[in-house]
């Protein structure tokens, strides 16, 4: 037994034939002691690096979950609600599968009562862009048709023989005019014949401003003489009574 190790561990071989050539049966139970003390050795140091990179990597693996959980506590402070929620359902590395299961859940619970509050506030903002266009083209509308009426009205004023197009137009209350569905102005003409019956005056031909006489009086005229025919004493005294000095 003794030849079969020492051959597997590379050393002389004990040969009782040839005994004091080789080693004696206490040199190789000595050598094989040592040879297993020293793998014994090596062995315990391998375990015990082996034990100590083990322990090393658990150490780490602690301080990295310590500084996630650290990290992850300084991001919930102050935060409530939804948020808060969020941030600790945060996939870490650390977790196991049921942890991240569960944590999955209720992120996917949160999204879908956010998307329909979404949708919610998607559908009430285009309803009030609706009613807001709806406004704005109606006022655009009703702004057209009060031109066209007005338009229609100064036309029609004219073409009854208004003098005055826009005193007249004052005159009528268009509030009852619309226009038809055909686009044409209806109910201006009974608002025409009114007035123009009502207010007579302001239509037909045009009246004539009456001119002043700038003739001289026929008292004045009797008094109006030729100068040139006039002596010389004579002028004096008609200058004088006209107040002329000279």
């Amino acid at each position: 037994m003794h030849n079969s190790i020492m051959r597997y561990l590379g050393m002389p071989v004990y040969d009782t034939a040839n005994e004091g050539k080789g080693v004696t049966a206490a040199e190789v139970a000595k050598i094989v002691a040592d040879a297993l003390a020293a793998q014994k050795a090596t062995d315990k140091k391998e375990a015990d690096e082996a034990a100590a990179a083990t322990a090393a990597k658990a150490a780490k693996e602690k301080k990295d979950a310590d500084a996630a959980a650290a990290a992850k506590a300084a991001k919930l402070k102050g935060k409530e609600g939804e948020e808060a929620e969020e941030l600790a359902d945060e996939i870490d590395p650390s977790d196991d599968e049921s942890t991240r299961t569960a944590k999955l859940r209720r992120s996917q619970a949160r999204y879908r009562v956010k998307a329909k509050k979404l949708e919610e506030e998607l559908a009430a903002a285009r309803a009030e862009t609706d009613m807001k266009l709806s406004a704005a083209l109606e006022k655009e509308r009703t702004t057209n048709n009060e031109r066209l009426i007005r338009a229609e009205a100064k036309a029609a004023l004219r073409e009854a023989g208004a003098h005055s197009v826009d005193d007249a137009l004052r005159l009528l209350d268009l509030s009852s005019v619309k226009i038809g569905d055909n686009g044409e102005v209806e109910g201006l003409a009974p608002l025409i014949a009114g007035v123009s019956k009502d207010k007579a005056w302001l239509f037909g031909s045009e009246p004539t401003t009456a001119v002043r006489s700038t003739s001289i009086p026929r008292k004045q005229a009797d008094t109006v003489k030729d100068v040139m025919s006039l002596s010389a004493s004579d002028y004096e005294r008609d200058l004088a009574e006209l107040g002329v000095r000279r």
